[in-house]
């Protein structure tokens, strides 16, 4: 609202106020004063500031800077909801790539040379702009997810028997220390996971096998 030149605000004003606190969540806080917010609860004040002014477009610098993980989720999913229920367009500037792969609805992508080049995450992995704006060196974009990856330098190999959760678990720490683990390696020494936690068995050449129970005490062996 604006509050003229007297810097006070009439009932509608309030009612909007009002309106905007609800819509982001933050009734709770009307009482607090600013010095007394985290991080995460001043971004949200903002947003209802902005939603306040009954604007059909909010323009956002950063809105995620300073926030842990956690909040940065939760500050974009807000984002994305407010955006469904007000009808309001969001702009957003972001360096958090990977939510804004999985949560807005169009990307811009700014290059010098390429110029503007604007979609939806979908579109732009099929068409391959993301790959060639943000693929660099120990860095992958997966095709077939939609996302980024870290590309791992392995200087081993191992074959690793199991399935699901387990598997999955035990092929990332591996490949996090350089080892390329999967069932179709073929190598003297295995790792047998199974469906379950625990036992690993680590087989060696010669019939040799090591019961372990952690993804610790395999990456030790």
């Amino acid at each position: 609202p604006y509050t003229g030149f007297w810097g006070t605000l009439s009932g509608e004003d309030n009612e909007k106020v009002g309106r905007a606190m609800d819509l982001v969540g933050i009734t709770y806080l009307a009482d607090r004063m600013a010095d007394t917010l985290s991080d995460g609860e001043r971004q949200k004040v903002m947003i209802a500031k902005a939603l306040a002014q009954e604007t059909p477009v909010i323009l956002l610098d950063e809105p995620t800077a300073f926030l842990d993980f956690p909040s940065k989720v939760e500050m974009m999913q807000l984002l994305q909801r407010l955006s469904r229920a007000t009808g309001k367009t969001i702009y957003l500037s972001t360096h958090d790539l990977e939510l804004a792969l999985q949560i807005a609805d169009k990307l811009w992508l700014m290059d010098k040379a390429m110029g503007i080049n604007v979609g939806t995450p979908e579109d732009l992995a099929l068409d391959s702009s993301l790959e060639h704006f943000f693929t660099r060196e120990g860095v992958i974009f997966d095709r077939n997810t939609g996302l980024f990856r870290v590309e791992y330098a392995c200087t081993g190999k191992i074959k690793l028997a199991g399935e699901g959760r387990i598997y999955n678990m035990v092929r990332k720490a591996l490949l996090r220390n350089g080892v390329d683990a999967r069932r179709e390696v073929e190598s003297d020494y295995y790792i047998d996971v199974g469906q379950d936690k625990g036992p690993f068995l680590l087989h060696a050449p010669g019939g040799h096998v090591n019961e372990v129970f952690t993804i610790s005490e395999i990456i030790e062996w």
